[in-house]
Protein backbone atom coordinates (compact mmCIF):
# COMPACT_ATOMS: atom_id res chain seq x y z
CA UNK A 1 0.00 0.00 0.00
CA UNK A 2 2.62 2.05 -0.14
CA UNK A 3 2.99 2.59 3.61
CA UNK A 4 6.89 3.46 5.21
CA UNK A 5 7.71 2.82 8.44
CA UNK A 6 10.89 1.71 10.38
CA UNK A 7 11.84 -2.28 9.77
CA UNK A 8 12.34 -2.52 13.48
CA UNK A 9 11.10 -2.03 16.96
CA UNK A 10 13.38 0.52 18.47
CA UNK A 11 13.50 1.20 22.11
CA UNK A 12 14.93 -2.67 23.21
CA UNK A 13 17.06 -0.86 25.73
CA UNK A 14 13.81 0.45 27.11
CA UNK A 15 12.95 -3.63 27.98
CA UNK A 16 10.16 -3.56 24.65
CA UNK A 17 9.97 -6.49 22.77
CA UNK A 18 8.10 -7.77 20.12
CA UNK A 19 4.78 -9.10 20.40
CA UNK A 20 4.13 -12.70 20.09
CA UNK A 21 0.72 -12.55 18.27
CA UNK A 22 -2.25 -9.56 18.00
CA UNK A 23 -5.04 -10.47 16.35
CA UNK A 24 -7.42 -7.80 14.77
CA UNK A 25 -10.89 -7.63 13.34
CA UNK A 26 -11.57 -4.58 10.43
CA UNK A 27 -13.93 -4.55 7.75
CA UNK A 28 -12.06 -2.78 5.55
CA UNK A 29 -9.57 -4.55 3.23
CA UNK A 30 -7.04 -1.41 2.93
CA UNK A 31 -7.22 -0.91 6.49
CA UNK A 32 -6.68 -4.45 7.13
CA UNK A 33 -3.73 -4.53 4.81
CA UNK A 34 -2.24 -0.82 7.17
CA UNK A 35 -2.69 -2.50 10.06
CA UNK A 36 -0.74 -5.75 8.83
CA UNK A 37 1.77 -3.70 7.47
CA UNK A 38 2.54 -1.85 10.81
CA UNK A 39 2.69 -4.70 12.70
CA UNK A 40 4.58 -7.53 11.01
CA UNK A 41 6.50 -4.71 8.63
CA UNK A 42 7.71 -3.02 12.14
CA UNK A 43 8.23 -6.40 13.66
CA UNK A 44 5.85 -5.25 16.43
CA UNK A 45 4.37 -8.32 16.13
CA UNK A 46 6.08 -11.61 15.48
CA UNK A 47 2.49 -12.86 14.19
CA UNK A 48 -0.78 -10.90 13.55
CA UNK A 49 -4.06 -13.04 12.44
CA UNK A 50 -6.53 -10.71 10.54
CA UNK A 51 -10.08 -10.84 11.13
CA UNK A 52 -12.87 -9.30 8.54
CA UNK A 53 -15.86 -9.09 11.05
CA UNK A 54 -16.69 -9.64 15.13
CA UNK A 55 -18.11 -13.08 14.83
CA UNK A 56 -14.89 -14.53 13.22
CA UNK A 57 -13.01 -12.56 15.92
CA UNK A 58 -14.61 -14.11 18.45
CA UNK A 59 -13.92 -17.50 17.21
CA UNK A 60 -10.23 -17.06 16.75
CA UNK A 61 -9.93 -15.55 20.15
CA UNK A 62 -12.08 -18.77 21.36
CA UNK A 63 -9.53 -20.90 19.34
CA UNK A 64 -6.69 -19.13 20.61
CA UNK A 65 -8.06 -19.30 24.25
CA UNK A 66 -8.96 -22.99 24.05
CA UNK A 67 -5.40 -23.91 22.69
CA UNK A 68 -3.91 -22.05 25.78
CA UNK A 69 -2.17 -19.94 22.80
CA UNK A 70 -0.95 -15.98 24.02
CA UNK A 71 -1.79 -13.25 22.69
CA UNK A 72 -0.40 -10.35 23.33
CA UNK A 73 -2.77 -7.48 21.95
CA UNK A 74 -6.36 -7.45 20.21
CA UNK A 75 -7.24 -4.44 18.03
CA UNK A 76 -11.06 -4.16 16.92
CA UNK A 77 -12.90 -1.73 14.69
CA UNK A 78 -15.59 -0.44 16.49
CA UNK A 79 -18.30 -0.23 13.95
CA UNK A 80 -17.93 -3.71 11.66
CA UNK A 81 -21.04 -6.36 10.11
CA UNK A 82 -22.23 -8.98 12.04
CA UNK A 83 -20.86 -8.33 14.86
CA UNK A 84 -19.48 -4.69 16.53
CA UNK A 85 -16.09 -4.11 17.84
CA UNK A 86 -17.83 -3.65 21.43
CA UNK A 87 -20.26 -6.65 21.36
CA UNK A 88 -16.76 -8.68 20.41
CA UNK A 89 -14.68 -7.68 23.00
CA UNK A 90 -17.67 -7.86 25.88
CA UNK A 91 -17.83 -11.44 24.38
CA UNK A 92 -14.51 -12.07 24.63
CA UNK A 93 -14.31 -10.91 28.27
CA UNK A 94 -16.88 -13.65 29.12
CA UNK A 95 -14.93 -16.20 27.20
CA UNK A 96 -11.46 -15.48 29.00
CA UNK A 97 -13.24 -16.29 32.07
CA UNK A 98 -15.08 -19.70 31.19
CA UNK A 99 -11.31 -20.54 29.50
CA UNK A 100 -10.08 -19.12 33.11
CA UNK A 101 -7.49 -17.12 31.17
CA UNK A 102 -4.06 -16.17 32.96
CA UNK A 103 -4.38 -12.59 32.07
CA UNK A 104 -7.00 -10.34 30.07
CA UNK A 105 -6.44 -9.96 26.73
CA UNK A 106 -5.21 -5.90 26.15
CA UNK A 107 -8.10 -4.49 23.60
CA UNK A 108 -7.62 -1.21 21.23
CA UNK A 109 -10.85 -0.17 20.04
CA UNK A 110 -10.41 1.44 16.27
CA UNK A 111 -12.82 3.85 15.31
CA UNK A 112 -13.42 6.92 13.26
CA UNK A 113 -16.26 8.33 16.06
CA UNK A 114 -15.20 11.03 19.20
CA UNK A 115 -14.95 9.05 22.12
CA UNK A 116 -18.12 10.30 24.50
CA UNK A 117 -19.18 9.00 27.91
CA UNK A 118 -20.70 5.86 27.29
CA UNK A 119 -18.08 4.94 25.37
CA UNK A 120 -16.05 5.52 28.36
CA UNK A 121 -18.08 3.07 30.26
CA UNK A 122 -17.32 0.34 27.57
CA UNK A 123 -13.48 0.79 27.67
CA UNK A 124 -13.89 0.63 31.49
CA UNK A 125 -15.65 -2.96 31.63
CA UNK A 126 -13.18 -4.08 29.19
CA UNK A 127 -9.48 -3.08 30.83
CA UNK A 128 -6.99 -3.47 29.71
CA UNK A 129 -8.48 -1.52 26.87
CA UNK A 130 -7.40 1.94 25.21
CA UNK A 131 -9.23 3.41 22.01
CA UNK A 132 -7.67 5.09 19.25
CA UNK A 133 -9.31 7.52 16.42
CA UNK A 134 -8.95 6.73 13.18
CA UNK A 135 -8.15 10.41 12.75
CA UNK A 136 -9.94 12.89 9.56
CA UNK A 137 -6.86 11.58 7.56
CA UNK A 138 -8.02 8.50 6.02
CA UNK A 139 -4.27 8.25 3.88
CA UNK A 140 -2.31 4.77 4.61
CA UNK A 141 0.72 6.76 5.79
CA UNK A 142 -0.95 8.65 8.63
CA UNK A 143 -3.04 6.28 9.55
CA UNK A 144 -0.10 3.96 9.73
CA UNK A 145 1.67 6.42 11.97
CA UNK A 146 -1.40 6.86 13.91
CA UNK A 147 -1.59 2.71 14.72
CA UNK A 148 2.50 2.30 15.28
CA UNK A 149 2.50 5.57 17.51
CA UNK A 150 -0.38 4.70 19.54
CA UNK A 151 0.87 0.43 19.86
CA UNK A 152 4.60 1.56 20.65
CA UNK A 153 3.22 3.41 23.76
CA UNK A 154 0.87 0.65 24.48
CA UNK A 155 3.76 -1.62 24.45
CA UNK A 156 6.12 0.86 26.30
CA UNK A 157 3.36 0.92 29.20
CA UNK A 158 3.24 -2.29 29.20
CA UNK A 159 6.57 -3.23 29.41
CA UNK A 160 7.01 -0.40 32.77
CA UNK A 161 3.98 -2.63 34.24
CA UNK A 162 6.06 -5.59 34.07
CA UNK A 163 8.95 -3.69 35.60
CA UNK A 164 7.03 -2.10 38.42
CA UNK A 165 5.53 -5.60 38.96
CA UNK A 166 8.74 -6.99 39.91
Amino acid sequence: CGLTLPNTVEGTEEGIHPMTCVIFAEDSPGVRRVIETVLSGTKIAEATVACENGMEFISKMTEFLKDKKRIDLAILDVQMPVLSGIQAALTVREIEKKFAAQRPTPILFFTAKMIDEKFKAVLDKCRPSAYLNKGTDASPRELGRRIYTVVRRLMADQALQLELNR
